[in-house]
Parts: C-alpha cells; structure tokens; sequence
C-alpha cells in the first residue's frame, strides 16, 4: 500500500531536442578530491550522513508496504539521533564534513537530523529532522492514530514535567512532533518567547506548527488552540517586532483564508477583516503586497525608428577592469596554488561589463565604484550621492582585483525598499591574495539624504559579519533582507534586519562545488514564502524566508544525463610566480555570464555559470520539469523572457519554450561580444559597435540595426558593448566607463499624448526633438489666470531655455518674424526681474544672428536698463 509521504525522486518528464554533440569536459585530476563530480567540476559538498540515509530508505520501504510500525520505528530512532555511527572510519582529505576546530562551522556533526540532509537519488536533498516530521505528520490517519497511541501518554507526562521550561518544551516537540502534547508545547514555548520579547523566534515556532503539524495542516487544529488562534498570534508577533510589512501581509492573508470569521480580542468580538484597523495592530498599516504596478511610461517597439541623446554620465575610472601591467587577457581564470589564497580567481575582464542601473520610479540609480548616485531619468540631474570612493587600484596581471565583471554582474544592482537603498561596497586598499574577491561590505543609505544608516562585513561594526562576504546585493522581503553570501568556504542564505543590519538567520547550504575561491554571484528569488538561492557551485537551494529553514536542496546537473558526453582535460598555461603556480584557462566550466533564476508561474528557469544545462525545476518539490543541453561557446547568459519564451544570447540567440523546453528556434548574432542585451515589448535587443541590433522575438525576421549617436561632437564617445536596459521609451547603456541615456523618437511622441499631466508631457516631447510642440505646452499652461506663483516660476525655468533654443535656430537660417513673434508670446508670461534679463539676452543674440546690429544695440541698452533697475 503506498502513501502520499514517500520522498520524491527525480523525474524529468521532458528533454528537449538538441541535436547530438560532444562537449570538452575536463575529467577529474589526481589532484582533486575524491568527491568530484563526473559530469562537470567538484561535487558540492552538503551534510550527509550515510547512518541516516540508511535509517530513511528503510523507513520509504516500510511506509510504502503500508508497515506503519516499522515505519514511526524507524523514524523515532532517526528524529532521537539512535543511529549507528563509525567513529574509525576517516574522511578524505579536503572533506569538509570532517570536524574542525571552528566552532560555528555547519559541518560538524553529519549525524545531527537537524543539520544533515537526505536523498534519495543523489540529485533532490531534503533536511532530514524536516522530513521525519514530514513523514509522520502525513501518514494516513491510521497511521497518526499508531503514532499518538504509542506516543501521546509519554509526550502528555513529558508536557506535565517541562512547566515553563522553554528547552524542555522544544525538546519535546522535536521528540514527538505529531502528538498533540507536542502541539501544546510548540503554542507554549511560542508564548514564552513572546513574553520574553523574541518575537521573531516566536512567530517561526508558530509558523511551523502551522504548516506542518497534522492537527493544523489538515484541520482546524486543536479546541483550545485553532489554526485562526495561531495565525492571530503570529500576525501579533510580527507587529511587536515592527514589521508593518509583513503584518499587513499576514492580515491580508488572514481575511482570505478566514471571510466571515471573528476573533475575540479583550473580550471583544472583532471580524478578521477590520483586525488591521483594531488598535492592537495600530491602524495604518502598509497595503499588502501586491504586483508592481506598470511603468507609466510604457512604451512599444512597433515603430522604433531613431536614438537620440538625452544625457550621459562620464566616470572617473573610466577602465575599472583594466590590469596596471596588461590589457592583452581579456576571458579566462587563474589558479593560485598555495598558501592561504588557494583556488581559482576569474580575472578582472571576464564578462566585462558587470556594473549595471535599475529603474526606481522616475530616477535612475547606479554605482560608480563605490559611490552609488540618484539621477532624474528624464533629465539626467543628479539627485544624490553618497560618499564611496570614485577609483579603484589598479592591480598587476595575475593578480587579484576587487573589481571583476562576473561578480559586479550581481553586486552593483542597488537594492531598494522605499526608505533605504543597500549597496555592496569593495576593498578600497591594495590587499594580498584572494582577499580583494573575499572581502566586501553590505551599506545601507538613507534613501532621500543618502546618509549612511549601518554597514556589516568586512571593516563593520558588527563581529558576526567579518568572515562574510556577500556574494549579491539583498532582495528585500517585507522587513528583512535576503542574501546569498559565502562563509569561510560554505555557501549561505543570510537574513538581515533591514533597518539595523542586525542578523536574523544564517543557513549553510553547501561547501566546495567548484575550483573558484568565490563562485559568480546571484540574486535571491522570493515566492510567497520561499527564498531560492542558486549558488553557481552546483546547488539550488529552497528555503523558508522567515526562519530559514531549508525546504529542499537541489544538486542540479550540470550536463544533460541523457546524453554522452567525450571528455578531453581543458588546455591550460602554467607560471610560477613566486613560490605559487598560476594555471590560466580560457572560460569558466559553463555559460559564461551569470544569469537570473527566472520565476514563471510554479517553475525556476537557471543556467548556472558551473554548467551547460538550461534546467527547469518545480519550485514546490526541485524536480526537474525540463533541461536544455548547450553547445559549449555559442550561449553566454539568459537573455530574458517574454512570459511564453526564455531566451539565450551568446555567439547566437535561442528561443526555448517556457512551458516545455523545446526549442523553437535559433540565429547568428550580428556582433558577438561582451555585454549583454535585454528582452523588450516583442524584440531582442543586442550591443553592438555604437550601435543596437534588433530581432522580433518571433524570428521571423532579420536584424534590424540602430545607430547610438554621439553626445558630445568632437569627443571620444564611449566604445565598449554596454550592458542595455529599456525602460519605458528610454534605452540606458552602462559601459565600464559610464552610462547613456537614450531616447526613442517614436515612443517618446506616443507617450507624450498619452501623459495627462502638462509637465511631464512636454519633457517627452523636448526629449523626441519636439520642441516647438513643448512650448506649446507649457504655453497653454503659463496663459491660465488661476496658475500659482511656484508653479508658474517652475514652467517659466522650463519653457525659456527652450524658447532660446527654437528662436536661435530660426534666426540662423534667416526666418525672423517666426523667431520674434515666439520671443513676444514668451514675455508676457515672464515676472521676476532675472527671467526679464534671461529674455532680452536671448532676443539680443537673436537680432545679432539676424545681422540686424541696430536692434541688437537696442536691445543690449534695454537689458542694460533692466539689470540696473531703471
């Protein structure tokens, strides 16, 4: 008889069609550990322990024979640590299970259920404590029935004995999870921290119990403790640690699950859906979460036509990837063998660029360096800035640099939750080794004064986070910060309080799993309440953003099982240097950019930069729904999506369907370089050599090419491949050296008719070359008698420098009554004395270039008379 807990195994139920090849794997060397992958690489190294693995497979069998007794025996025995273990037995050397004289280090005791993790196919990992209590709590009720008649007397005498004893109460619920005693203790021991002020501590045990005991998973829960009691408190929870966010979204949530139901509050009866204006929760809280809203300046490609400028950012460092003694390398990684910096560092080119800006709003935020600015997109005015350092050193060929493109690519996206900004600052100082790439900080700014607010990792304040180093900047969940760093060689999810940087969880997902010192970066993807972490050294890891738990860990494949692969070891140049040999390759083992996890709808899309699979997994379970084997070279990166398709950018484009991963079709790239493209309103948009290439996402027809135009005639224009972003009707290209703003002629004219606000309007149409149209604009507005003073200064020092510019260049070409009659409408709506001076001096240039030297001497006496006040 089978059971709905028997543990999941991998079941990928499409492969898509890609013509047979064979890929350059290197095999692994005498000089690797003995747990490296045959696929690709170094096997990722997680807490496994085979005493425990032995204990669960034997637990399946019983629980798919219906054996319910084996069965809870079983488990028992594994949930109270009663394994065998064999102390003679060694680890092999470089294994990171062996003990060490760390004391928080995660790998310590592989035999702990609540550290160790289970598989039953090598690929899909589950938490072993986790899944025991899993098993149990969803066996059939005559299943649950054995266990709490065998159980339930124990854990009620236990219960009887622990009092208020917190330790005793959890030692309990972890001992007999799915007793009803157990219940009991965790809504207890949920209390007991309440009353002690760990609210967030308090919220995770009843956030456990229920989600996953069986009286409240599958029911009501108990009748003095039911599954609305829990949720109330855990919402209670969440508002005394100040978590307004995350408060409101429990509410919400709440008034779902809960319609037509009343809680009792201090003897009052109150409906679910008027809790978030009851006074125990304040009142004015946030609106729940919600989809972001659409960019109100949305614009189509449909009738793309030309680019012109609309402002440009020149950095200082304008080659922060270049080496102080060579330009020649460009791709590849060194080894350094020896000493404390032993691995693999990329060097400071691959991928370039890395620095990229995000869209907040109308500004534009990015890093230069270390100094994150706010600019008016529109415009280009700059907002704010921090205080970052502008440069960094330059540093000798082979060396380490604090600066490299494959981690920029993660950690120069400046985070945002409306009240701060979070950035990932680098070394300043000229470090030795791999410290350069190891050693970083995590800074939150104000977000309207860019004042600084806390800084963790290295040189911070606080000691927990000096052996971090963050890996991406934070994705912000409601009142925390998820991100993805890397501690001492083990890969973690770190949650941070947002307003203080204080620490709230630290979970090790796995260590090695690659040859780098410090694996390519990526950001973390919250659904619900799950944070998806893919390490780029060979795990993707599921895990509970509120406590950190981990769901499930997925050891994905890095080549396609299905297929044979020919092996050859990679050509690679050595160079002693200094007591040390430095081993040059020429790419990284798989795509060769860092990607995104793609969320759509229940599935992770990822191609992992240790890999050669564009693989597809179940967000709910990590099994895989689908994989897609590359060609090694011709696929650099994830282009993006367009919500049916993915697609992949290289030497070549791919289109692979989102639903069953079967590729639709493929082309040539125009201009095969670095840089990456973006996926936009129907079209792939690729860099080029000043200029942007354009293909319909359908393929069905060829490159379009669009020139960038130079901002500035007679200098230097920016010549690298940019990073490109389309927003709206503007195109950003972020180049190592700055950042261009460009606008689209077509698209600016379409959004401008349908701006209501006049503005905004005219800024559009100044920015599509429309100048006269904007001044007609601004002009309807200055005529209206009921305009107020601050508001008719703001359109005067908008509307007059465009009147300058549209009556100079009518007078340049001779056509002076147009010209004259535009200055004579623009006077009447000009009040103080400097914008009066402002109009004569342009009139008088005006009548110059008319040739017309009376006038103009006429016209100079009267500004004359206007600035001294005659």
């Amino acid at each position: 008889m089978a059971t709905s807990a028997a543990i999941p195994a991998q079941r990928p139920r499409t492969v898509a069609p890609v013509a047979p090849q064979v890929l350059v794997v290197e095999q692994p060397q005498d000089d690797k550990s003995p747990g490296d992958d045959l696929d690709l690489g170094l096997r990722a190294q997680l807490i496994e322990s085979p005493n425990l693995d032995r204990f669960l497979r034997r637990s399946q069998d019983f629980l798919e024979r219906g054996d319910y007794t084996g069965a809870i025996s079983v488990l028992q025995d594994a949930v109270e640590g009663r394994v065998v273990r064999d102390d003679t037995a060694k680890p092999p050397p470089g294994d990171p299970t062996a003990p060490t004289e760390e004391v928080d280090d995660p790998f310590t005791d592989e035999d702990d259920p609540g550290k160790a993790v289970y598989s039953a196919d090598g690929r899909l990992y589950r938490p072993v404590l986790r899944l025991c209590h899993e098993l149990l709590a969803t066996m059939p009720p005559e299943g649950l029935d054995l266990y709490r008649t065998r159980f339930e007397v124990d854990a009620e005498r236990q219960l009887a004995a622990a009092g208020f004893d917190r330790g005793a109460l959890d030692a309990l619920a972890r001992r007999y999870f799915a007793t009803d005693a157990a219940a009991r203790a965790m809504g207890l021991s949920a209390d007991l921290l309440l009353d002690s002020g760990r609210f967030k501590a308090a919220a995770d045990v009843l956030r456990t119990l229920r989600n996953l005991h069986p009286r409240f998973r599958d029911g009501d829960g108990l009748a003095e403790l039911t599954s609305l009691d829990v949720d109330l408190e855990i919402a209670v929870c969440h508002r005394l640690a100040d978590e307004p966010a995350t408060t409101a979204a429990m509410l919400h949530e709440m008034s779902l699950r809960y319609a037509g139901a009343s809680v009792r509050i201090m003897g009052e009866l109150v409906p679910v859906t008027a809790l978030p204006a009851h006074p125990l929760f304040g009142g004015g809280l946030p609106p729940p979460d919600a989809p972001s809203p659409p960019v109100a300046d949305q614009a189509t490609f449909d009738d793309f036509d030309t680019l012109i400028p609309i402002w440009q950012r020149l950095f200082v460092d304008s080659k922060p990837y270049a080496s102080a003694t060579s330009n020649a390398t460009r791709t590849g990684f060194v080894i350094v063998n020896g000493g404390e910096a032993g691995g693999a560092i990329p060097l400071a080119r691959l991928g370039e660029p890395g620095n990229t800006a995000v869209r907040l709003g109308d500004h534009l935020v990015y890093m230069e360096h270390n100094r994150v600015r706010v600019h008016d997109l529109a415009s280009g005015r700059l907002l704010h800035e921090g205080d970052g350092a502008l440069t960094s050193y330059r540093i000798d060929a082979g060396q380490a640099s604090p600066r490299i493109a494959v981690y920029d690519y993660a950690t120069t996206r400046v985070a945002n939750d409306g009240e701060r900004l979070y950035a990932v600052l680098v070394p300043t100082r000229r470090m030795p080794g791999a410290s350069p790439v190891l050693e970083n900080r995590l800074a939150a700014m104000d977000a309207e004064t860019m004042e600084p607010r806390w800084t963790i990792g290295h040189g911070g304040d606080v000691d927990d986070f000096r052996a971090v180093t963050f890996l991406a900047t934070p994705t912000v969940f409601r009142d925390r910060l998820l991100v993805p760093v890397l501690v001492r060689g083990v890969y973690c999810l770190q949650c941070v309080d947002a307003r203080t940087g204080e620490a709230l969880f630290r979970t090790p997902i796995h260590s090695a799993g690659t040859d780098l010192v410090r694996a390519p970066g990526c950001h973390v993807v919250v659904d619900r309440d799950t944070a998806f972490v893919m390490t780029n050294a060979g795990v993707l890891a599921a895990l509970d953003a509120y406590s950190g738990v981990v769901r499930w860990l997925r050891r994905y494949e890095r080549l396609d099982p299905f297929r044979e692969h020919g092996t050859v070891r990679q050509p690679r140049s050595r160079q002693p240097r200094f007591g040390v040999t430095v081993t040059t390759a020429n790419s990284l083992p798989g795509f060769q950019y860092p990607s995104e996890i793609l969320h759509w709808r229940d599935r992770l899309i990822f191609a992992p930069t240790d890999g050669r699979c564009l693989l597809c997994v179940d967000s709910g379970s990590g099994e895989v729904e689908w994989l897609v084997d590359m060609r090694p070279g011709e696929f650099d990166y994830i282009l993006g999506d367009d919500g049916q398709h993915v697609y992949l950018a290289g030497k070549r484009v791919m289109c692979v369907d989102l639903r069953t991963g079967i590729k639709l079709w493929d082309d040539e790239v125009r201009e095969p370089s670095q840089g990456r493209g973006c996926v936009a309103d129907g079209f792939l948009v690729m860099p080029g050599e000043r200029c942007l290439y354009l293909l319909k996402t359908t393929g069905s027809a060829s490159w379009q090419k669009r020139d960038l135009p130079r901002f500035v005639q007679g200098q230097e224009p920016l010549s690298t491949r940019p990073n490109l972003i389309v927003t709206g009707p503007y195109v950003v290209a972020v180049h190592p050296g700055g950042i261009e703003v460009f606008g689209m002629v077509n698209a600016l004219r379409a959004v401008a008719a349908r701006e209501g606000e006049p503005f905004e309007r005219a800024r559009y149409l100044q920015h599509a070359g429309d100048l006269a149209g904007a001044i007609d604009v601004l002009g309807e507005q200055l005529d209206r008698t009921d305009l107020g003073a601050d508001e008719r200064t703001r359109l005067v020092r908008e509307v007059l420098p465009l009147v300058q510019e549209v009556a100079l260049a009518m007078a340049v070409v001779q056509q002076r009554e147009p010209a004259l009659d535009l200055l004579a409408r623009c006077r009447r709506w000009l009040v103080a004395t400097a914008d009066v001076e402002t109009w004569h001096l342009a009139r008088y240039e005006v009548l110059l270039a008319l040739d017309d030297t009376d006038a103009a001497a006429a016209e100079l006496e009267a500004l004359r008379s206007v600035a001294s006040g005659r």
